[in-house]
């Protein structure tokens, strides 16, 4: 089985640490037309810094690739449905890592193209026996505040796609599939 793991960027990691000292407003960047998820995410933070959260791709062989989740720190954003998020600080950050797995011992009834391979994902180290590659990534974030209130922001299946808690008819994710990890263990 061919292996991968992808690390967090700096950038990555410096941008989702400035939400430690709070958050006041959360917008989405594209929805996708006839699915659910969104393109983007903007959170505000406290201090009037703009974190861009995005699912980037990373192809990793043929049929194999995966969505990272990567942040940005940006004095501009194209965002709609911009809406008011009390996040109190400090915020726990939490990255949230996953695997995904292709398997072709997974039917794939009914799909289309030449030769179609299962692609799966689940908890880090998940991948069974019959897998032929398997990535380990950080798909998420999920942000803890003070009060206990809780925002996951997570990769879709469907490509460049995220969830967000906090804002409807953003698709769904099965938080199983995670591990959460403190920002600055990983």
């Amino acid at each position: 089985m061919n292996s991968y793991s992808l690390p967090i960027s700096t950038e990555t990691g410096a941008a989702l640490a400035a939400l430690r000292a709070g958050v006041s407003h959360i917008g989405v960047i594209g929805r996708a037309n006839g699915l659910e998820g969104v393109f983007g995410c903007v959170l505000e933070t406290k201090s009037g810094q703009i974190i861009e959260i995005r699912a980037q791709g990373d192809y990793l062989e043929y049929k194999f690739e995966v969505f990272s989740v990567g942040a940005s720190i940006t004095t501009t954003a194209q965002f709609e449905e911009m809406q008011v998020l009390s996040l109190v600080g400090p915020v726990q950050v939490l990255l949230l890592q996953t695997e995904d797995w292709l398997d072709p011992g997974v039917s794939c009834e009914g799909a289309l193209g030449q030769n179609p391979i299962m692609q799966c994902r689940g908890q880090p180290g998940g991948a069974p026996s019959t897998a032929v590659a398997a990535c380990t990534y950080f798909g998420g974030v999920e942000l803890r505040d003070a009060n206990g209130l809780t925002v996951t922001i997570a990769t879709l299946a469907f490509p460049c796609a995220i969830h967000v808690s906090a804002v409807e008819k953003t698709g769904k994710i099965d938080r199983n599939a995670f591990c959460g990890i403190a920002l600055g263990s990983a």
